[in-house]
């Protein structure tokens, strides 16, 4: 079942219901435009970027949609539903689930998630702002779902796509989000077949319930993924950074309301695998900038401030938090999560150009 709300163009969002296989026909079947556009992407990026021998990596590809249709018969047919509802074969609804284009090198990837709550929020409420930014433009979706057991979830996704959503909440009051780690000087072990390459969100969504539940999967799951990510688990009680890579864990938690990470590591534990500064200047820079600009605000945060944040330029390509015409990567989409009113608030590309700001 299905409902669709044109917002601007081709950006949708879409309210999902049902089984995994009729939710993926209905989202196939509303974004099929979408979904060909972003397949486009992916053999750009390995086929004319990248140079990989092509029927190689469609191999690769294969061996972990196996691995998928064993280990998540749910997300196997859900990818089966993409590719009925919208007429595109299976195997290039594959190339565009299992993100082995991120692993052949690392792409730019300037994403930053920031997060306030009490006592650093004026309303003591807690808000999550994420800006994916990536070299290659994906087109997302907000997916609104509804699951026969009773979950439901609200999530950011490229048009097409299960196994990588960028931010959501779900009906428990969880929000999850994640921003990446991968450094292409420390390149990741040679083991991205028989593997799901990136932690999927949406399983996280499906079946936690709170922080300590993403702890505790992380803890079981972290070694069956390739990628080296930020995984942030934020409940009405605690807010967390999990910085994961194949070393193993490390829970970090907010500082006094406040928590943040773009794309390296801040424990001693997963510093090994940070790029010098000169190599990546725009983390440290974004990294600093955002702090400076919540700490300075301390007790007084607001929606709109996150919002402010979320689409500021200062620092330019080499430190904007809002990649609008950055150098390497730009923002596919921006979201405030308002925790406790269960709200994700999305805007589909810049957001500085989504919500425009007067004041008299």
């Amino acid at each position: 079942m299905l409902e669709k709300l044109y917002l601007e163009g081709c950006s949708l969002l879409i309210h999902l219901k049902g089984t995994p296989y009729e939710q993926g026909v209905a989202h196939g079947a509303a974004t099929v435009d979408l979904i060909r556009k972003n397949i486009a992407a992916v053999k750009h990026i390995v086929i004319d970027t990248k140079h990989v021998n092509f029927d190689v990596y469609r191999k690769y590809v294969k061996l972990n949609a196996d691995f998928i249709k064993t280990d998540r018969p749910d997300t196997y047919d859900e990818m089966r539903g993409i590719a009925d509802g919208s007429g595109i074969p299976l195997e290039d609804i594959f190339l565009l689930n299992i993100q082995l284009f991120f692993v052949t090198e690392s792409l730019p990837q300037d994403c930053t998630t920031m997060i306030a709550r009490a006592p650093a929020t004026l309303d003591g409420k807690t808000y999550i702002v994420k800006n994916r930014d990536i070299g290659t433009h994906f087109y997302h979706v907000v997916l609104h779902r509804e699951y026969p057991n009773g979950v439901t979830t609200c999530e950011v996704d490229p048009a097409g796509t299960v196994l990588w959503p960028g931010s959501g909440i779900n009906n428990f009051g969880l929000s999850v989000s994640t921003t990446s780690g991968n450094c292409p000087l420390k390149p990741l072990p040679n083991n991205t077949n028989h593997i799901n390459v990136a932690i999927n969100q949406n399983y996280l969504l499906q079946e936690c319930k709170n922080t300590e539940d993403v702890i505790h999967y992380m803890e079981k799951k972290y070694k069956e993924h390739a990628f080296r990510l930020n995984v942030f688990g934020v409940d009405k009680d605690r807010a967390v950074c999990i910085e994961t890579t194949e070393k193993g864990i490390a829970v970090l938690e907010d500082e006094n309301g406040l928590l943040m990470r773009t794309n390296h590591f801040l424990s001693d534990f997963q510093k090994e695998y940070n790029p010098p500064e000169e190599y990546y200047p725009s983390t440290y820079n974004r990294y600093r900038r955002g702090m400076s600009f919540l700490q300075e605000r301390h007790g007084q945060i607001r929606f709109q401030d996150m919002l402010m944040i979320a689409s500021d330029h200062q620092g330019g390509s080499k430190g904007a938090i809002c990649r609008h015409g950055g150098e390497d990567a730009v923002t596919a989409y921006s979201s405030i999560c308002v925790l406790e009113d269960k709200q994700l608030w999305t805007a589909l590309g810049n957001p500085c150009e989504s919500l425009i700001l007067t004041t008299i």
